[in-house]
């Protein structure tokens, strides 16, 4: 198949927990080549700038139907 200009794949990951995003999620992310989507919670300052080190995206938001409107 030839991949043409607007291509793109797309990978499915899910994990589900409670508390902060840390440095082993953002890892998580960086091992899966994924992005961290977060709800009611912050990263922590560590994984925060560890993210934004490694080019991991974390997305906050405070309700789900923010995330599918995004």
């Amino acid at each position: 198949m030839n991949a043409g200009r607007n291509s793109f794949t797309i990978k499915k990951m899910s994990m589900r927990k409670r508390g902060a995003v840390n440095e082993s999620d953002v890892q998580l992310a960086k091992a899966a080549k994924a992005i961290i989507i977060a709800f009611n919670v912050r990263p922590m300052p560590t994984a925060k700038d560890m993210a934004e080190k490694d080019e991991i995206e974390i997305k906050q938001y405070s309700v789900i139907y923010q995330a599918i409107d995004d």
